[in-house]
């Protein structure tokens, strides 16, 4: 008989074992997310969950090309989730398999991530003992794979015990009511727009090139825009654009929207109309119908078997809530695209890259229209592109051909920073070799070409001058920040920067923060400018984000902690043998003070930084930006 701790508080554990009499080599440890554990012999499951991502999305795109009988015709799944011809599974398939910010019910990649750790982990009969409710996903999993090992299996709950698991939400009616009060509050705002905000002269003629713009990017002004910013100063008065800002489908943050209230610049919500309404409602009912026949076809049920388990039912809950309310906003996104293209017919649209809600919309509706209009498309590359990634698991050969109805959402031309990523999407995407161009990154040209005030930035940001800095740059999780903050606390000879990212949890950061900080740590504003911390940055620290890209970009040495052992997909540091690389508090001590003090360190990482920086960045010229603009009036001309 083997044990599995699972979701228990570390300070119970002990207790546990001793209450329970079990050997200490009987049992392991497992908790749902990186950061509960503060134990390194215990099992993280979201450490597993990113190991396997790959595995995952080729499972789903697998999954999809399978053949049902259904309303007495053969078809492929994807055929079955199809409009106008063209397949919209490219637009469910993130509902099915990501957790996006709907963690519950749970998602496709949850399920199949618990089903690979235990199908490596259970090889005896198992008593599991939790402080999670016992309809948690985790058990009815474990239950299924033991009893496909013929292995029995027993529950043991304790009470009043600490838990970080969330009760799962079925409530479709709730969650297609906020989105729809969410897509009316666009509509009315943008109904309040047309009778108070006096339009730019932009807006009474058609701009060639039509760009719509996540708010995160959104700046005071057009040149101000993170992503899209140095693009308009370059098109300067050769190119003719309007920015349209659009608020994130999976945010849904109304207060944000509001911000735009008085904007002189585009907003997604001037374009809605009861026709778009009347559109989305036809196209929701439609889909509704085949979801209730494929839940009664029993080829569809069956179709979810992962390494010899079916999941179907486990997935059900999501299913019902994808097809009852999610998809409302799948049909709102490819009917205000329309509206949207109806209205400005742009001879290009920019995105800031193509595997987004919007992108894919506009895409497509290009391929809808291209009957009456011709409207190309260039995607930028917003993230970085790996073997891992979304991007990285298409390679249906049927996906490249336009008029099929299995046509992968592609853009006319894919501006990508570095010959990495572009060896990446021939080898794992099967991207089209003549849709790539190589002109690095045009958000990296401000890093690259502005001068900043470095005394501007120390006094801005209260930093001592007589101090080494060490920038902490990364996405939060609390048993790291504890490990970096400890250190810093004897570091005196320095000064420790959080930048948290801007998506970060600030509770959970500020908790954290506030139990362990110290006169030579500083915790800055999620929204300050990396590039002007970096400006004055000696030493980089990070987990794995583009940051570090950025960082040997400008010669920072960069070190990585990661008490988890994880291998890295984003950014291949590991293999590059460019960064050092701390387990815990006392290595990152001594990584630190190497990075700052030991010559031979410095000289040797920035030898090995020069070729990797051109592989992942490409020239380090400033001239992004002028190859993306290049790009864009070849389609134009």
């Amino acid at each position: 008989m083997r044990y599995i701790l699972y979701d228990i508080n570390p300070n119970q554990i002990e207790e546990l074992l001793k209450d329970y009499r079990i050997d200490k080599n009987k049992y392991v440890l497992m908790y749902p997310k990186l950061s509960e554990s503060e134990r390194q012999d215990s099992i993280n499951i979201e450490h597993q969950r990113n190991k396997n991502l790959k595995i995952h999305m080729e499972w789903l795109q697998q999954w999809a090309n399978k053949k049902i009988n259904f309303h007495n015709q053969t078809r492929t799944i994807k055929e079955v989730f199809s409009y106008n011809n063209q397949t919209l599974f490219y637009l469910i398939d993130y509902f099915i398999l990501r957790k996006a910010e709907i963690e519950n019910p749970v998602s496709l990649e949850w399920i199949m991530t618990l089903i690979d750790v235990f199908d490596s982990e259970v090889k005896e009969d198992i008593t599991l003992i939790s402080s999670s409710s016992q309809d948690d996903i985790f058990f009815k999993v474990l239950s299924k794979v033991c009893k496909n090992k013929k292995l029995r299996f027993k529950l043991k709950i304790i009470k009043n015990a600490h838990s970080t698991r969330k009760k799962p939400s079925k409530k479709s009616f709730a969650t297609l009511t906020s989105i729809k009060l969410w897509l009316h509050s666009r509509c009315l705002i943008g109904k309040i727009r047309k009778l108070f905000v006096k339009k730019d002269n932009q807006d009474n003629e058609k701009s060639s090139v039509l760009i719509p713009s996540s708010f995160r990017f959104t700046g005071k002004r057009d040149i101000d825009n993170v992503m899209f910013g140095t693009i308009i100063k370059e098109f300067r008065k050769d190119v003719s654009y309007k920015i349209i800002n659009y608020d994130l489908p999976d945010k849904q943050d109304i207060k944000k929207s509001l911000k735009f209230m008085f904007n002189k610049t585009g907003f997604i919500g001037d374009y809605y109309t009861c026709k778009v309404f009347k559109q989305n409602k036809r196209l929701f009912k439609q889909f509704k119908r085949i979801w209730n026949d494929l839940r009664k076809n029993k080829g569809f049920k069956q179709s979810f078997v992962y390494k010899e388990i079916n999941v179907y039912d486990l997935l059900l809950p999501r299913l019902e809530l994808i097809f009852n309310a999610l998809f409302y906003l799948i049909a709102d996104n490819i009917n205000i695209t329309r509206a949207i293209l109806e209205k400005e017919k742009p001879r290009i649209v920019l995105m800031d890259h193509d595997n987004n809600f919007y992108g894919k919309d506009f895409m497509i509706n290009s391929k809808f229209m291209s009957k009456n209009i011709k409207i190309q498309s260039i995607a930028l590359q917003h993230e970085v592109v790996y073997p891992n990634c979304n991007h990285t698991h298409i390679l249906d050969s049927k996906a490249l051909d336009k008029n099929n109805v299995f046509w992968r959402p592609l853009p006319t031309k894919k501006c990508i920073w570095a010959p990495y990523h572009k060896q990446v999407l021939l080898k794992y995407c099967n991207y089209p070799e003549d849709k790539i161009a190589i002109t690095g990154n045009p958000k990296f040209d401000d890093l690259i070409n502005k001068k900043f005030n470095k005394k501007e930035i120390i006094k801005k940001y209260d930093l001592p001058r007589d101090k080494k800095i060490v920038l902490f740059g990364t996405i939060w999780d609390s048993n790291i920040a504890r490990i970096i903050l400890k250190s810093f606390k004897d570091l005196k000879d320095t000064v420790l920067v959080i930048k948290p990212h801007p998506f970060e949890n600030m509770d959970v950061l500020n908790k954290v923060y506030n139990k362990y900080k110290s006169e030579n740590i500083r915790l800055v504003s999620r929204y300050a400018n990396p590039y002007e911390l970096l400006s004055v940055t000696d030493l980089l620290i990070t987990r794995t984000s583009t940051i570090g890209l950025e960082a040997m970009i400008k010669g920072i040495p960069v070190l990585i902690l990661n008490p988890y052992k994880e291998r890295f997909g984003r950014i291949p540091y590991f293999e590059s043998n460019l960064v050092l690389i701390a387990k815990n508090q006392k290595e990152l001590t001594l990584m630190v003070n190497k990075a700052l003090h030991d010559r031979k360190t410095q000289q040797k990482l920035k030898k090995n930084m020069e070729a990797f920086v051109f592989n992942q960045a490409y020239k380090k010229d400033g001239k992004a930006t002028q190859r993306v603009v290049v790009e864009i009036k070849k389609l134009l001309n």
